[in-house]
C-alpha cells in the first residue's frame, strides 16, 4: 500500500487531518493530541492513510484480504463522500482486498455508504464507547 507522495500531497493530507482534529476537539492541545494519536497509529504496519481528493481514510488490515476503513475528514456532501468511497474501493480491489468493512456513528457517513449503490451487507454491532448498536457495512470485492 506504500506510495510516494509529493510535498503538495503531504500538505493536503496534513490540512485534512488538522481540520478533522480541530472539528472533533475543544482546544489546540486536544487537537495536537488527536493528530499525534493518528500519526502514531499509522506508523503501525497494518494501518495506512489513503488520500482521495478531499478526504482521508484510515485503512486497517484485519487479516488476509480483509480491511476495515474509516473516514478521517470533516463532512463533505454525501454524494461526494459516496464518490470517494467508490474510488477507495477501486483502489482496494487493485490491492487484492477481498472484504472491506466500515462503521460510524455519523449518519451522513452511513448515508454515503448506501449512496455508493454497491452491494453492501449490513450488520448491527456494538462498539466500545458508543452506547447503542450501530450498523457495520461489509462489502465482498
Amino acid at each position: 500500500m506504500e506510495e510516494q507522495r509529493s510535498p503538495e500531497d503531504i500538505q493536503k493530507i496534513a490540512k485534512i487531518a488538522t481540520d478533522f482534529a480541530r472539528s472533533r476537539t475543544q482546544s489546540e492541545e486536544e487537537m495536537h493530541q488527536m493528530l499525534g494519536g493518528l500519526f502514531e497509529m499509522v506508523k503501525q504496519d497494518n494501518i495506512k492513510l489513503i488520500h482521495i481528493e478531499e478526504v482521508l481514510f484510515t485503512v486497517i488490515v484485519r487479516g488476509a484480504g480483509v480491511i476495515e476503513f474509516h473516514n478521517v475528514s470533516v463532512p463533505v456532501p454525501v454524494e461526494d463522500m459516496a464518490k470517494y468511497i467508490k474510488k477507495l474501493i477501486e483502489k482496494l480491489k487493485m490491492l487484492d482486498v477481498k472484504v472491506a468493512f466500515t462503521y460510524s456513528p455519523e449518519e451522513y457517513y452511513m448515508k454515503a455508504i448506501v449512496a455508493t449503490k454497491l452491494k453492501w451487507k449490513s450488520k448491527k454491532i456494538r462498539i466500545e464507547g458508543i452506547n447503542k448498536p450501530i450498523k457495520a457495512y461489509i462489502l465482498e470485492l
